[in-house]
């Protein structure tokens, strides 16, 4: 599987016990060379206090679109960490090959 490109479909979040959960929604494009065909996967990084920015493998479920204007610092902190971290590492995985999604996952989550 090669690695093609990205799409960030949108940002989400919500409010839980322990603070905010804020996730960005991804497509990931993965061209399977044995049957030639695009395969589509949906991730979700998550931007919490453990495993900021990690990423696991699933589909995308839309949360509360509400913003607190006591959220907004959090908010751009998750912007800024998007456009200096996970933007550079997923650009920096197109073309290479991996076994499967999860090999990726495990691939991007390691850097």
């Amino acid at each position: 599987m090669k690695f093609i490109t990205y799409q960030l479909d949108f940002t989400t979040w919500g409010v839980w016990t322990a603070g905010l959960l804020v996730k960005d929604a991804l497509t990931l494009v993965f061209n399977d060379e044995n049957n030639g065909e695009l395969i589509y996967i949906e991730v979700m990084i998550n931007y919490s206090a453990r495993g900021y920015g990690r990423m696991v493998q699933q589909l995308h479920t839309r949360l509360d679109y509400r913003m607190f204007d006591k959220h907004r610092k959090y908010m751009d902190d998750v912007k800024a960490y998007r456009i200096d971290y996970v933007i550079p590492k997923l650009d920096a995985l197109r073309g290479k090959e991996f076994k499967s999604v999860n090999h990726f996952i495990r691939e991007y989550n390691g850097r």
